[in-house]
């Protein structure tokens, strides 16, 4: 992002960013270089994976803070020419038992994706809460900056069990020296949940569930984007079409794909039936706008009987090998060995295909 257009664009991206005007054009020039915003219906290349993908025999190894060896919602970044000497880099929480108060947003890194460890420097986790429990870490790379910017959740219930929920946002030059957090956003009633957020042609989109007062029982969520220029300052919350037929969403993570301009999404959901997020499975959706996406189809199903996976499948996170014509996923999920993540993969194709504005 280092030439002369793209730092006019910022440059005017960043004068109208506070303005109802100013983020009305950043969704324009977001959906510009996603779709061409022409008049005339526009080939593009797509993304088709077998579905759904191999269940994980048994699980990662992760070490944890905590020792439990447990964690939940990684959200995963490859770095191919590496960074600060590692490929992957990984945010999860450790979740022992179920227990929310050790669920703090901690670092790993790998160079095959596989065997995890804690990089030289860093003592895990990253943040402690002050008051209430953290939630829903997840990691973006900015490369204007050269840095990681992890994003996590603080909720907080007062005298009456209201939830407040914030979300808020670290930096790190080198994965180990993390910031002061900020607090970026504030609502009442979980409407932060399972943030994501993805760096599209120089705008960062931010990608959320709205659940409501019901929490892991809610009847019906709404997902939603924001868009900002500097991932600080987002707009007002737009809603996506993202849904699934007789399905509850409840978390996700969004990757964009190498050498196109589609995104994917890591969607979890539970049968409207059940109303309990105990019970979710794991979707893969696209989209070429961060809008409106596809129709999901099951990526992961529950594991069979007395595997690791067995009970529920979580929040994840999806990487496009464009090398190796691979999704890679890494997963979370809870069995008769407690909350791990596991990694399984599939094989896909790109096709060209005739998008109509």
């Amino acid at each position: 992002m280092s030439d002369g257009a793209t730092w006019q664009r910022e440059t005017m991206q960043r004068k109208d960013a506070r303005s109802p005007k100013g983020y009305v054009r950043l969704l324009c020039f977001s959906l510009l270089l996603l779709t061409g915003c022409s008049s005339q219906p526009r080939v593009v290349s797509g993304i088709q994976c077998v579905t759904p993908a191999q269940n994980a025999s048994s699980p990662l190894v992760t070490p944890t803070y905590d020792a439990s060896g447990t964690t939940v919602e990684p959200t995963v970044l490859d770095f191919p020419n590496s960074w600060h000497g590692f490929r992957y880099w990984m945010v999860a929480s450790p979740f022992p038992n179920g227990d929310a108060n050790f669920e703090n947003p901690s670092i790993f890194v790998s160079q095959d994706g596989t065997q995890w460890s804690v990089p030289h420097g860093l003592t895990n986790p990253v943040v402690l809460p002050t008051q209430g429990i953290l939630a829903d870490g997840t990691v973006a790379y900015d490369a204007t900056d050269d840095e990681l910017w992890l994003y996590y959740l603080n909720d907080i219930n007062d005298a009456s069990g209201t939830t407040h929920e914030h979300l808020l946002r670290t930096e790190s030059k080198n994965g180990v020296n993390w910031t002061k957090p900020r607090d970026l956003l504030q609502g009442l009633y979980n409407p932060l949940t399972s943030p994501s957020v993805v760096n599209v042609g120089g705008i960062y989109f931010l990608w959320n569930v709205v659940v409501g007062a019901s929490g892991c029982g809610s009847s019906s969520t709404t997902v939603v984007y924001r868009t900002s220029t500097d991932g600080l300052h987002w707009s007002a919350p737009q809603p996506t079409n993202l849904s699934v037929p007789n399905y509850i969403v409840w978390h996700l993570n969004v990757t964009r794909i190498p050498g196109t301009n589609q995104l994917l999404i890591a969607n979890t959901a539970y049968p409207a039936a059940s109303k309990s997020c105990g019970d979710t499975i794991l979707f893969f959706g696209t989209s070429f706008d961060g809008i409106t996406w596809s129709n999901p189809q099951i990526m992961l199903n529950l594991g069979p009987k007395g595997q690791w996976d067995e009970r529920t499948i979580y929040r994840s996170s999806f990487l496009y090998d464009d090398t190796q014509s691979l999704l890679r996923i890494w997963y979370s999920a809870d069995g008769p060995l407690g909350w791990h993540v596991g990694y399984s993969q599939t094989s896909c194709t790109t096709a060209n295909q005739s998008l109509t504005p």
